[in-house]
């Protein structure tokens, strides 16, 4: 199982977390899981050896409280941490966290899985080796994992500012003008990627851009600028 579609689109016959347990969409202390005793589904979770959760990290702590509840529950045996199955919980804390729309940093953090009372039933192991760069043999690669980690850890505690800055405004659409976000947009693409049809075929001229968009609710428009990286 993966907490996201994309994570579970990588995993072998890999569904996600809230489909596969029947998960309720907003959890709350005393949420429970939608699966019946007598159901297909928890015969599948009798005959489980073992649960893998990918991106555990997003996974509200409610929900593993509440997997450990009905899995106690379907095996009948109350006096064991989910009902005696092991639990692997993979994911990355400097990652992306529960998401909870209008919640405080400290509110956020407060859900994540490793402030649960479940936490103390876990061995931490920490993998060190990225076995995609390994395979891949780039040295360039081997580069970035490294200055991603430095950052991660702090030990990098500076990031180099891009030479080029191109800003503009992109006014969203509107009843006068339902099209302005649209041809704004278009205008924008073209200063960053001016020639594209030239350049389609230039990795690095394609690699050294980037747009980042930042949505300014209160002006009613989006500010958008590129970053041009020069190598």
């Amino acid at each position: 199982m993966a907490t996201t579609g994309i994570a579970a689109t990588l995993l072998q016959l890999g569904r996600t977390f809230h489909s596969r347990m029947k998960a309720p969409l907003d959890p709350h202390e005393k949420s429970t899981l939608s699966i019946s005793a007598q159901s297909n589904l928890a015969e599948l979770l009798r005959i489980a050896k073992v649960f893998l959760i990918d991106e555990a990290t997003v996974l509200n702590k409610n929900l593993l409280e509440a997997m450990d509840m009905t899995l106690r529950d379907i095996l009948e045996k109350t006096n064991l941490p989910f009902g005696g199955k092991v639990i692997i919980l993979a994911g990355d804390f400097r990652q992306c966290l529960p998401v909870i729309p209008g919640a405080s940093r400290a509110g956020i953090v407060k859900q994540a899985v490793n402030k649960s009372h479940l936490r103390r039933h876990f061995n931490v192991l920490e993998l060190s080796q990225n076995m995609r760069v390994l395979a891949s043999g780039d040295p360039r690669l081997e580069a970035f994992d490294s200055w991603g980690l430095n950052i991660g850890n702090g030990v990098e505690s500076s990031i180099k500012i891009p030479i080029e800055r191109i800003a503009t405004r992109i006014t969203q659409n509107t009843k006068e003008n339902p099209t302005s976000e649209l041809r704004e947009m278009e205008e924008f693409c073209n200063k960053v990627f001016p020639n594209l049809s030239s350049n389609i075929d230039d990795r690095n001229w394609i690699d050294g851009r980037a747009i980042r968009v930042v949505h300014q609710s209160k002006k009613s428009c989006y500010q958008a600028f590129v970053l041009t990286y020069h190598t």
